[in-house]
């Protein structure tokens, strides 16, 4: 078995993640303006002010979750287009030894 890559499926893999990325930067934006429009004393009031305590974490989660995609799609993208250089490389070195004619 060899080793194999494919450079336009890492790279579709960069853009995945890219896209990842726009979604955990909405999804913050999200966390950040939603509250529970609800007073009182119900259970479900309780409830809903105590998802309001855990909101400076789900944004956190979110932003970490956009830089963690961010990076990575940047990486996969170049590692794509490396890939893509190293077999023009390749294919341009083996065309060099056969004969011109």
């Amino acid at each position: 078995m060899t080793f194999k890559v494919k450079p336009a499926s890492v790279t579709k893999f960069g853009d995945a993640l890219h896209d990842l990325r726009l979604d955990a930067d909405q999804a913050k934006t999200y966390a950040a303006k939603t509250k529970p429009p609800a007073s009182g004393f119900s259970a479900m009031v309780r409830f809903l002010n105590s998802c309001q305590e855990v909101k400076p974490a789900v944004e956190d989660f979110f932003g970490h979750l956009s830089k963690v995609s961010q990076a990575s799609a940047k990486e996969l993208r170049a590692a794509g287009k490396t890939y893509t250089a190293l077999d023009q490389d390749a294919r341009a070195r083996l065309d060099a030894k056969y004969p011109k004619g």
